[in-house]
C-alpha cells in the first residue's frame, strides 16, 4: 500500500499506460508492476524517446508531432503533477525498445 490520493494515482496511471499504447505502436509489448518499495512502473518496448525531447515531455500540451497527433499533450503533464502533489517525480529512461516511467510513492503500513 501506498501513501496518497487514490484517484490521482489512478488517473497518472491511466495516463502512462495511454501514451505507452499510444506511441510504442501495434503489437508491442507494455508492463505494469507495482513493487513493494511503493514504485509504480509503465515499460514498453516501443522506439523508445529521443533523447532531445525528454526533458521537454512532461510539458503541458507538448506533442512531438503537432500535426499528427490527436492529443491534447497534457498526459504526461498530469503524471508530474500527481507526483509533484505526491512529494516525488517521475523517473524516465528510455532508448530504443525499451522506455519506463516510474514514480515511487511513499509507502503506507497497514491499519486493522
Amino acid at each position: 500500500m501506498v501513501a496518497g490520493h487514490a484517484a490521482w494515482i489512478a488517473k497518472a496511471l491511466g495516463c502512462l499506460i495511454e501514451n505507452a499504447v499510444k506511441h510504442s505502436g501495434p503489437g508491442r509489448r507494455i508492463d505494469v508492476t507495482i513493487g513493494t518499495d511503493g514504485t509504480l512502473a509503465v515499460c514498453d518496448d516501443g522506439p523508445g524517446i529521443p533523447e532531445a525531447d525528454q526533458p521537454s515531455i512532461f510539458r503541458r500540451f507538448w506533442k512531438r508531432d503537432r500535426a499528427a497527433s490527436a492529443s491534447s499533450g497534457l498526459g504526461l503533464a498530469i503524471v508530474a503533477q500527481v507526483a509533484e502533489a505526491h512529494a516525488t517525480r517521475v523517473v524516465l529512461a528510455s532508448r530504443p525498445g525499451r522506455t519506463r516511467f516510474a514514480i515511487t510513492f511513499r509507502t503506507a503500513l497497514m491499519r486493522r
